[in-house]
């Protein structure tokens, strides 16, 4: 017969004793008089040092964390003001308290705490899978005001070189548990790669979601020159047979096709010297034959050829001009005021003045 495990014991520190146990009821239900009446019974005063869980005793007050963790998971303001000034050096940005108020939906709490410190609103977990943000996403749609003010006061930044930022974990699990458009809108300029997100997406049939994250996703890789992938996400699209993720998915790399034409032509153009505008729209001559380049006449002849060697040989001025005076009719009135020619005046005498 096998042998039943052990129980597990309780860890030191949650051993607690009586006036402890008063305590800790006394965070979570808000009795604000009761927990100063015990805390001065036990010498417990303001401006004391935290007690970890290690330093924990059956004396005095528990361990710290317990007695904040009651008061904000049970939306006790009030209390958690009172032991910040108890414990005023404590240090909120720690995985008890991050898992107590990340789960609570109180906006106002989340407010106090974070005026103590701001910078609870990025701790993520070791396990790369859990932090803050993850933790408020996974009450669902209805934590939206919680979600914005930590997206607003810096919840997630693409500089931390986490891995919640590099792997999209922060985005993924808004997809997951359905957060309304506005919140995934609002996360992913600060996520840095969007290709798992985009995937799950696509399987949960979150069309809104694929019509904002496919054209951010294209952009960003073609502005550090990746090769396009859109059939990646056309694939996984058909597989999931919605109708309207299919549609938002075709919808896009129609466009972008259509964008890449555009740029094609324009670049063509771009390429082109001012002298080959209209030389592709090959022109025909009177013979039925295209024209040629040297400006061919009908019959293959070029107009400079005729004019040169085309059997019609080029005439002097000088017999063009003889030629005319043939033709005109002889008048012998104009003989007396004819010049002489350049020849002839050369060889006449001069004349005799008086």
């Amino acid at each position: 017969m096998a042998q039943s495990s052990p129980a597990p014991q309780p860890k030191p520190w949650e051993t607690l004793s009586p006036h402890q146990e008063a305590m800790i009821e006394a965070c979570k239900t808000g009795q604000l008089l009761e927990l100063k009446n015990v805390f001065d019974k036990h010498h417990v005063k303001d401006g004391s040092e935290p007690i970890s869980y290690c330093q924990a005793k059956q004396e005095g007050a528990p361990a710290t964390d317990l007695l904040f963790k009651a008061a904000i998971s049970h939306g006790q303001q009030s209390i958690v003001r009172c032991l910040h000034s108890t414990y005023p050096t404590y240090d909120f940005h720690n995985p008890c308290i991050v898992r107590a108020l990340g789960t609570t939906r109180n906006l106002d709490m989340l407010k106090l705490i974070h005026s103590y410190c701001p910078r609870i609103v990025n701790y993520s977990f070791d396990d790369h899978r859990t932090s803050m943000m993850s933790l408020a996403i996974a009450q669902g749609p209805e934590n939206g005001p919680f979600i914005h003010f930590l997206l607003d006061h810096g919840a997630i930044s693409m500089n931390d070189g986490g891995y919640l930022v590099h792997g999209g974990a922060e985005l993924c699990p808004a997809i997951e548990y359905n957060q309304p458009i506005d919140v995934i809108k609002k996360m992913i300029p600060k996520t840095r790669f969007l290709i798992s997100p985009l995937l799950m997406a696509i399987n949960h049939k979150r069309a809104d979601a694929v019509e904002v994250l496919l054209p951010e996703d294209h952009a960003r890789r073609r502005q550090v020159g990746m090769e396009d992938y859109l059939q990646e996400p056309l694939k996984a699209a058909q597989k999931t047979k919605d109708k309207d993720t299919i549609a938002v998915v075709e919808r896009f790399i129609h466009k972008v096709e259509q964008q890449d034409a555009k740029e094609a032509a324009k670049k063509l153009r771009a390429s082109k010297k001012w002298w080959q505008f209209g030389t592709e729209a090959k022109r025909e001559d009177n013979t039925g034959g295209p024209e040629s380049s040297d400006f061919s006449r009908p019959g293959g002849i070029s107009w400079w050829s005729s004019l040169s060697t085309g059997g019609h040989e080029v005439k002097s001025a000088d017999v063009s001009r003889q030629e005319k005076k043939e033709k005109e009719p002889y008048d012998s009135s104009t003989d007396e005021e004819t010049e002489p020619e350049l020849g002839e005046k050369a060889s006449a005498p001069p004349k005799k003045l008086g």
